[in-house]
């Protein structure tokens, strides 16, 4: 089933072309790699899909409301402590599967932060701050989830442990984009590799 559409997807900025007239379909059940050089439109991609940015010409069909998002740059607020944080994401992602605050200690323990729960953000080491960021994305059981540089600052544990969710995740049929400049770390869990060269988009199926 597909959850994304790109229908001539064409992105200008300025005179530089970055998206040329791209067409491609996002399958459910299945891992995309999306992978390119700096500055070849794998971050404009990613904005475009969410609607972040306006396009030139074309259009994308998202078939989906709930995404999980990951950047690789994010400001979050320093002076807030961990647990509202999430609780409040949790609350404007409408998490339902049952009391916010179970589903938070959850992840918290599941990712390792229990014991940081009262900690301000500011605290958090740059590996801590990415599981902060990766919880937030995880536990609104979205259908779709992207991520830009998933493993930067996590340990190996912590990467095991994104890897083994993203299994499951898949497993349920959820849409999984990754973006990222090390393919290598991905090859167990990758169904198609995407490459953006001068605007295009090249396919290779694992």
């Amino acid at each position: 089933m597909t959850i994304i559409d790109l229908n001539n997807v064409v992105k200008y900025y300025g005179r530089q072309l970055v998206l040329d007239h791209l067409t491609f379909s996002f399958q459910t059940g299945k891992v995309y790699l999306l992978t390119g050089e700096n500055g070849t439109g794998k971050t404009t991609l990613i904005k475009a899909i969410l609607q972040l940015i306006h396009l030139d010409e074309g259009f994308i069909l998202v078939k989906t409301k709930q995404i999980g998002y990951v950047p690789e740059k994010i400001n979050v607020p320093e002076f807030v402590r961990i647990f509202p944080f999430l609780e409040k994401l949790a609350l404007i992602k409408k998490v339902d599967s049952g009391s916010v605050v179970d589903v938070v200690e959850f992840y918290l323990e599941k990712w390792g932060l229990l014991m940081q729960k009262n900690n301000f953000v500011k605290t958090l080491s740059k590996g801590m701050l990415q599981k902060l960021l990766l919880i937030q994305a995880f536990f609104s059981n979205p259908h779709l989830l992207i991520f830009d540089e998933p493993l930067n600052g996590l340990d190996e544990t912590a990467q095991k442990l994104f890897f083994r969710e993203i299994k499951k995740e898949k497993s349920y049929l959820k849409t999984i984009i990754i973006s990222t400049h090390y393919p290598h770390y991905y090859q167990e869990i990758v169904d198609h590799f995407l490459t953006i060269h001068h605007g295009k988009l090249d396919e290779k199926h694992n």
